[in-house]
């Protein structure tokens, strides 16, 4: 019988003559390896071992032969105890050199690095043992080859695998060009080249020239626009993004609707006018982490050649030469056309045009354009309680809210008001799915006029009661309508569409025949649910807010209506209600 060590010989893999013949990628086997858990990295090299067939001494060298001799610090030998004190000493005052290197830079803007001689002049200042002794040139040495102060942070290099994947978004004011004034014969902007920053004051604000831009990071498209502005707000930022998707037609193929936007935290992200935007057009927004440099640095690298371009216009029109902002951003759009037939910056054996619509036309589905405005998708939102008088103010002005939404009454409800750009509002129940109704400016009851309300059911009920009367079976229903919590219509729950054809039609609550969805804060209705038990949660939950439960009978006959009508969702609300009238009746409720 064979002994346990004869049993272990057996299981050992049949052990190769070279590492070379194992098709094997070494970078990932000596991640593997660095990655290892403190205490774990004999017991990983043993399984690569016994999985590659090859001895742990033919890893060490596959290893090393790849990527060369590990970097090992040599320990330092001194023949004195004088020599051994001096360079202790100078390694402690190298290491805080360093430390005070660090936090200048972290304090001040940029990567600029206090001086070395600088740091000992202070330390001598601030009498630091030791420091007398040193010299600028050791510490330098020592925080360089033996602290690793100069080496650099490895990055890894992101790029889309396809068109629109991303999109990076931001501003930044004009370096050369300056806003005088308006010109109300030209109807436009003047702007001046000029190398002081000088702002135009309009009313209360100081006017100045804010360019956006929108990048395709796979193919590096981009498309640039000047607005004046007096800061960056979520109002001018959401017209820029406007601005892209509505433009004419042009020679700039830059035009579709991305799937990602990508910026940092400001306005655009933060605003309710851009939340409301990105909402409308069903785009998820992703932002960069706050004081990370390269979150959007494929964006940011680009204002270089843009200033470029200013350079040359501000030579071309002279010092303090004037120029309309309409010819500027003619100017600046001739520009990104003119980039877009460049070599990509990366893949440099393709152009920047290619490499887009060659993505284009092979994703499928398609890439959507706009087809219809976007001003209606923007606005923001507001909550308020609507009074007995019904009355509601914004901004300390009174506005009137009607008595009912649908079939709901809207006195002592909490409300959202939506507030459209051009000052148009609309309101809905925050508690109800119900249509949207106007909201509009006050206009008091003049002295000597009534006007007459429907009682209510306790008014009604007080009436019966003080005469004598049985609750009848009509006051009975009446109470089962007035306190119904469902319009049906308007029922929707969360959803992700993504683009079925070559043109996204975006609506909004301001738009003609727009409805709420998703509490009425722009994302566009579906008219047909994502499956059978999206249409099935639909009829629970309408159920469940009558007071009826869902049986096995019921759901039976649901999963057949929903498919043999198509997944319509109004359809599929409106057989539920039905349904429940009939369990009404049933029950004599």
């Amino acid at each position: 019988m064979p002994t346990n060590s004869q049993q272990l010989k057996a299981k050992k893999p049949a052990i190769k003559k070279r590492w070379t013949e194992v098709p094997v990628n070494w970078r990932e086997i000596k991640d593997e390896i660095d990655n290892a858990p403190h205490g774990m990295k004999t017991a990983v090299k043993e399984q690569i071992s016994e999985r590659l067939g090859l001895s742990l001494d033919q890893i060490h060298s596959a290893i090393r032969d790849t990527f060369g001799p590990a970097k090992t610090i040599k320990k330092r030998k001194f023949k004195k105890k004088e020599d051994r004190e001096a360079y202790e000493r100078n390694r402690r005052i190298a290491y805080l050199a360093a430390e005070q290197k660090q936090k200048m830079k972290a304090a001040g803007e940029g990567e600029r690095e206090m001086a070395t001689w600088r740091i000992l002049k202070l330390f001598r200042e601030w009498e630091i043992e030791g420091v007398e002794e040193c010299n600028e040139s050791t510490i330098n040495r020592i925080m360089a080859e033996e602290m690793g102060f100069r080496e650099k942070t490895p990055r890894t290099r992101h790029e889309p695998a396809y068109a629109l994947q991303e999109v990076q978004v931001d501003f930044s004011f004009s370096k050369y060009f300056t806003v005088t004034h308006y010109d109300k014969d030209q109807g436009d902007y003047i702007l001046q080249a000029s190398r002081k920053v000088l702002r135009y004051k309009e009313g209360d604000k100081r006017m100045r020239p804010m360019l956006g831009v929108i990048m395709d990071s796979y193919s590096r498209l981009r498309y640039h626009k000047a607005i004046i502005t007096s800061g960056e707000s979520g109002s001018n930022t959401t017209a820029f993004m406007i601005s892209f998707f509505n433009r004419d037609e042009d020679e700039l193929v830059f035009r579709h609707v991305p799937w990602m936007f990508k910026m940092d935290n400001g306005p655009l992200a933060k605003s309710q006018e851009g939340q409301s935007f990105f909402k409308s057009i069903r785009r998820e927004v992703q932002t960069s982490t706050p004081y990370e440099k390269t979150g959007i640095g494929k964006a940011e690298r680009g204002w270089q050649l843009i200033w470029q371009w200013e350079m040359e216009i501000a030579s071309r029109v002279g010092d303090r030469g004037m120029i309309t902002l309409n010819d500027y951003n003619s100017a600046l759009l001739a520009e990104c056309v003119r980039q877009q037939y460049e070599n990509h910056p990366f893949y440099s054996d393709r152009t920047r045009i290619d490499m887009y619509q060659q993505s284009i036309l092979a994703q499928d589905p398609r890439p959507e354009v706009v087809g219809n405005d976007l001003r209606d998708s923007v606005y923001t939102v507001l909550e308020r309680t609507v009074g007995q008088d019904q009355i509601i103010k914004i901004a300390n002005k009174p506005f009137q809210v009607p008595v009912y939404a649908g079939d709901h009454h809207t006195t002592g409800r909490r409300i959202r008001v939506l507030i459209h750009r051009d000052g148009r509002m609309k309101g809905e129940l925050i508690d109800r799915n119900a249509d949207l109704f106007d909201i509009d400016e006050f206009i008091p009851t003049q002295t000597g006029t009534f006007n007459t309300h429907a009682k209510t059911f306790p008014q009604q009920l007080d009436k019966h009661i003080k005469n004598g009367e049985a609750i009848t079976d009509q006051l009975r229903k009446l109470a089962t309508t007035q306190n119904s919590t469902l319009n049906t219509q308007n029922l929707t729950g969360p959803k992700r569409l993504m683009p079925a054809s070559d043109e996204l039609t975006v609506d909004s609550p301001f738009s003609p025949g727009g409805e709420s969805a998703e509490g009425g804060r722009g994302v566009v209705q579906a008219e047909t649910c994502r499956n059978k038990f999206e249409a099935l949660s639909i009829v629970a939950e309408i159920l469940k807010r009558e007071g009826h439960e869902m049986s096995e009978e019921v759901r039976i006959y649901f999963e057949t209506y929903a498919i043999d009508n198509a997944l319509n969702k109004t359809a599929i609300m409106n057989e539920a209600h039905r349904l429940i009238q009939i369990l009404n009746e049933q029950t004599g409720t």
